[in-house]
């Protein structure tokens, strides 16, 4: 779809009018300008830039184009459908990655730019993971939900249970190493 293409099939006027006004808010505040600040910039009165944020207004495709402009954004960002506040992963939906060279099973939850990884991962006892040095600055974070683990930078394990947490630098070569079957943590990849 072009960017002068927009549909709201999957939405009542109502609906499109409700996405574009939260939208156009939300830019606006990201941006952090006022409504007279944005109005003047995109050419338009205050009082429609209002109307445009309540919902109440019916806007053209010219007066559309004029505020995403304005917000130097394209036209479908002010028309996509807003992200929920609250994300779900279902168990077992995230993607999964399956070590060749242990029993590691890795299912990444949350992905956040480089800034951090959430992972929850399962192991078994027969083949520990070795893992290299990663990124500098890197730290992970290591939460046991079941089972037992023997886990950290390669010279200075600890064994963690049921509940632990251990944190440690991971710009280092490190070790997991299940102690019990089924064992399963929560991995959080922390890019400092």
């Amino acid at each position: 779809m072009s960017e002068d293409e927009v549909t709201t099939t999957a939405a009542s006027p109502e609906e499109f009018r409700a996405r574009i006004a939260g939208n156009i808010k939300e830019l606006r505040q990201a941006a952090g300008l006022s409504l007279g600040e944005l109005a003047q910039e995109a050419g338009i009165g205050k009082s429609t830039l209002h109307a445009l944020e309540s919902g109440t207004a019916n806007p053209s495709i010219e007066t559309l184009w004029s505020v995403a402009n304005a917000l130097d954004v394209g036209f479908g960002r002010l028309a996509e459908p807003r992200k929920m506040r609250v994300q779900v992963v279902p168990a077992g939906t995230g993607p999964r990655l399956d070590a060749t060279d242990s029993s590691m099973i890795a299912e990444l939850l949350v992905n956040r730019r480089r800034r951090f990884d959430l992972w929850v991962i399962e192991l078994q006892p027969e083949k520990p993971r070795d893992s290299g040095a990663h990124a500098t600055g890197t730290y992970e974070h290591l939460l046991v939900l079941s089972g037992r683990v023997l886990a950290g930078p390669s010279d200075e394990l600890v064994e963690l249970q049921t509940g632990d947490l251990a944190s440690y630098e991971a710009d280092i070569e490190h070790h997991y190493e299940a102690l019990e079957p089924n064992t399963r943590c929560v991995l959080l990849m922390d890019y400092r």
